[in-house]
């Protein structure tokens, strides 16, 4: 059932997605980010909105779970990161087998990790990470107030 908690979180997350794309750019000028932009972009929003609709607003119309809005915006960004990693490997996987870069299907499912753990790296600045967990944070805060207001 749609919930103004879900609708909350699904569009913050998704604009904490396109922001983080942003904070990347400004961080990373030279990683060659803006090459593949619409589905970087696309990626990342998309995965905030479903993260968004199906855990964050869920968990937060649910009476019974008693955490807050910062534990689980902070739940929710450490989630949008782990799929937004493993989504942008397949992703490069995909241009890869475009491209007829394999020889069996193993090298292409291990190129997956491979491909996230290389961007994982763009996450351990502390800056790039801090900025994240604060988007989380006040994605988490908002679809509190939301849930509270419109019961």
């Amino acid at each position: 059932m749609p919930t103004a908690a879900r609708l909350v979180a699904a569009v913050t997350l998704a604009g904490a997605g396109g922001i983080m794309y942003l904070v990347l750019l400004v961080f990373y000028p030279d990683a060659d980010l803006h090459r593949e932009q619409k589905a970087l972009v696309s990626v990342l929003m998309g995965i905030g909105a479903i993260v968004g609709w199906f855990s964050l607003g869920k968990r937060m119309s649910n009476p019974v779970e008693r955490a807050g809005g910062i534990e689980l915006g902070i739940r929710a960004a450490i989630t949008c990161a782990v799929w937004s990693l493993l989504s942008l490997g397949l992703l490069r996987m995909l241009y890869k087998i475009q491209g007829a870069d394999y020889r069996d299907p193993t090298n292409a499912i291990l190129d997956i990790f491979r491909a996230a753990f290389f961007n994982a790296q763009y996450l351990m600045n502390w800056q790039v990470a801090g900025i994240g967990l604060f988007l989380g944070i006040c994605a988490g805060v908002l679809t509190q107030n939301a849930s509270k207001l419109w019961k």
